[in-house]
């Protein structure tokens, strides 16, 4: 079955379209990443470590990892990032640790109750480690994706969970 194409103007557009789908980063296909799946419980441990794979070593590529932070109510979560080290560019702005977070990234959600994202606290890459935070709600999502380019060392962040009462 062939196509017979008599626009010019329509092989431009369809040519046009195919360069955006292909080169396009803001286009990520979850398809050949390696799927890895972490879940820490307040119930088995109050504090830990999370890493991204291979950590201390570069991470791989094509990696889809999330890791999920289940508290009670009446708990929060608090990160610490000890390490970052994700594929980043330089924002254009040229401020100081702002990065275009296309390919590889960390981003780190709040989940509601039946684990679904209720809020971006952020998305890192770059080599800038960011402030602590501290989640308003006791359930988070971390998710790490990279690409099949520039693998770096990834990330360290030390979690725990803490009651809403002062002194935490």
């Amino acid at each position: 079955m062939g196509v017979n194409v008599t626009s010019r103007g329509h092989v431009w557009g369809v040519v046009a379209l195919l360069m955006f789908v292909l080169l396009s980063p803001a286009v990520v296909s979850t398809q050949n990443r390696a799927p890895c799946r972490y879940i820490y419980n307040s119930d088995e441990t109050s504090d830990g470590v999370i890493a991204s794979p291979g950590f201390p070593a570069d991470y791989p590529e094509m990696q889809f990892c999330t890791y999920v932070l289940q508290g009670k109510a009446g708990e929060r979560i608090r990160l610490e990032f000890k390490v970052l080290e994700i594929e980043g560019a330089p924002h254009d702005s040229n401020r100081p640790c702002f990065y275009t977070c296309h390919h590889d990234y960390l981003e780190v959600e709040e989940l509601n109750d039946a684990d679904q994202p209720v809020r971006t606290l952020g998305r890192y890459c770059g080599n800038c480690i960011p402030p602590a935070l501290v989640t308003s709600r006791p359930r988070a999502q971390l998710t790490f994706v990279t690409d099949e380019t520039k693998n770096y060392r990834g990330f360290q962040a030390d979690f725990n969970f803490i009651t809403n009462d002062c002194g935490g």
